[in-house]
This record gives C-alpha cells, structure tokens and sequence, in this order.
C-alpha cells in the first residue's frame, strides 16, 4: 500500500511539472510573437509620424523661404540702382547674388521692355545679354504688375546661364520708371536641385530616405537619387512591375487630394531588382509658385524594424530565464523525489 502511494505521488509530481513546463513555455512563445508583433507595428507607425510631422515642417519651411527671397527681389527691383541702368548694373547684380552665397539662390537677370535679356548676375559670371525671355510666364505677368508687386513662379528648365537644363524657380518682379510705365523685369532664379539639397535632403529619417519635391501633375522637381527628375513619376508606375497599376492609382489619389498623409507601399528596391520591398511613405502639400506639388519622404521598412532588434532580444532573455527558471526547478524537484525513494524504499525495506 506504501508503496503504491509513494508512486502514485511521484507521478503527480512529474505529470505537474511536465505540464507547468510545457505551459510556460507556451506562454512565453507567445508573448515573445505578440510582442514581437506589436513592437514592430508600433515602430512602423512611429516612424510614419516622424515622416510626417517632418513633411510638413519642411513645406512649411520651404513657402517661408520663398516669402524672404521675394522681399529681397522685390526691394532690388525698386531700387534706383535698376531704375537708372548703366554701366555698374552687371557689378550690382553680380553683388546682390553674392550675398546669398551657399544658399539656392544662384542668378538673377534684368530684362527691358521688349523681354531682351540686358543685365545678368551669377556664381558662375556667365552672361546671358541678348537673350530672349518674352514667352516666358514672369515676363508676360510684369507687364501688367504693380510697383512693389513681386511673384513666385512655378518650377520650369532653365534655358540661360549656369543653370540651363535644370529646374528653377523664377521670383520676378516689374521695374518702372518714374512715371509707373513698365521699363523692364528683374527675375531671380532659384535652383531646386541646391534649395533640396540644402533644405530637403536633411530631413531624411534614415541613410536610406529619400526625399522628393513632385507636382500635382506627378513630374518629380526633386529626387535625392536623382533617377526620376524631370520624369512623371505616374509614368513610371505604368505597367512597371506586378500591382504597378494598382498603386498607380492610389498615387494619383494621394496627388488629387491636396492634403498630407502617410502610407505604405511595395516597390522594387531604390538598388535595383525584381524582389519587391515595402516603403514608408509621408506627404505633405505646398505650393511653389502657383502650382501645386508636394514635399515626399520615402524610407525603408526594413530600417523601422531595426530598432525592434532590442525589443526582440529582451524579450528572448525573458523566454531564456523562463526556461531556466523551470530546468533549476525541476532538477531541484527531481533530487528531492530521488531522496524520497531513497527514503521510501528503506522504510519499505525495513517493513518487510
């Protein structure tokens, strides 16, 4: 009878901790994929935030910017220096660019009447005189502008100087004589691949962003990697890799809707290749000049999840210390049965 009890209680025991192991470790497995879940959700809408909130602090930024350009304009081209040109008015322009050294701002012309080109200033001191600018929009907008009125165009190629074949953004303003009638345009010119460069691209969250400054219409202004400006980025999407059309569509949503938000999208690597990635993307509305676009961060999910890493690691030292917990107690629990039947087998022994 002893003896039937005395296993029957060892039986228990082991079927206890069998159990209480297999039940912790179930446990911790599942907390460990839970968690692991969560922490990488919560790291990809962190980092969306980030995006976002630094989107709209760059629009922001930029439509700012391009207020304190336009005063400068707009003072230089009612200065007296350019109702009465002469000789020293290249001098003049040269000095007035010079001041906005290591800025965007990188050339500014004086146009007369008839839309010649007469005065150019530059970093570069490549004249432009004789050039024609009369179809260009700031030009057919002075002839009917005010004194004191100044304008912010939208970005077009350069067709002059040290900026010819890339993208500026024109802020002109009209020169009228004494007596209101129109002499001329002052325009200055400020490159978008510097104005990126210097106030874009460091808003990248990781060395992987990259940032974009699209129109509404798709054409890329911007693009830190270079490959899509001057092309539609709508274009490109066409037919491009399998889901292209799909997500064609939603950016076209995204650019016909003239307010910010944050998505994720697959596409092919920035690198190269057919695998495709998931990408975070944040937009945020602006306007340069009178037309629409939008200020763009793309980053890699992949560079989200790996600040999970840590989480990951914890949450592995928790499951480890659990597993270590239930090994200590279970070889505690074994040499104290082994005792025992040590113990009961005497007595057992010692009855009979």
């Amino acid at each position: 009878m002893e003896k039937a009890k005395y296993y029957f209680l060892q039986w228990g025991w082991n079927n206890i901790f069998i159990f209480g192991g297999i039940l912790a470790a179930g446990l911790a497995i599942s907390f460990y994929l839970m968690l692991g879940r969560g922490a990488a959700a919560a790291l990809t809408e962190q980092l969306l935030h980030r995006e976002q909130v630094i989107t709209r602090s760059g629009a922001k930024y930029l439509e700012s910017y391009f207020a304190v350009m336009s005063r400068s304009v707009v003072v230089l081209a009612n200065s007296e220096d350019l109702k009465e040109q002469g000789t020293n008015t290249h001098t003049l322009l040269n000095k007035f660019i010079d001041t906005w050294t290591d800025t965007s701002f990188v050339g500014v012309l004086v146009a007369d009447s008839e839309g010649i080109v007469q005065y150019t200033g530059n970093r570069a001191r490549i004249s432009s005189q004789g050039e024609s600018v009369r179809d260009r929009e700031y030009f057919n907008w002075a002839l009917d502008a005010k004194e004191w009125d100044v304008k912010v165009f939208s970005p077009v190629i350069s067709r002059l100087g040290e900026t010819r074949g890339k993208y500026i953004i024109p802020i002109a303003a009209p020169i009228l004589d004494g007596g209101g009638s129109f002499k001329g345009v002052a325009t200055a010119a400020v490159l978008i691949s510097d104005l990126a460069h210097d106030y874009v691209a460091p808003l990248q969250i990781s060395d992987q962003t990259r940032s974009y400054l699209v129109a509404e219409n798709g054409e890329v202004w911007f693009g830190s990697g270079g490959d899509l400006v001057g092309k539609n980025v709508l274009d490109e999407l066409t037919g491009s890799f399998l889901g292209s059309d799909v997500l064609k569509s939603k950016v076209e949503g995204v650019l016909n809707s003239h307010t910010e938000g944050k998505i994720e999208v697959a596409l092919p690597p920035f690198g190269g290749g057919k695998t495709l990635q998931t990408y975070l993307v944040a937009y945020s509305p602006l306007t340069l000049g009178s037309k629409p676009g939008y200020l763009v961060l793309v980053t890699p999910k992949s560079d989200a999840l790996v600040y999970a890493g840590p989480l990951y690691m914890r949450q592995m030292g928790m499951l480890f210390v659990v597993f270590g917990a239930m090994l200590v107690i279970s070889i505690r629990v074994s040499k104290l049965n082994a005792r025992a039947e040590e113990h009961q087998q005497h007595n057992i022994q010692s009855g009979t």
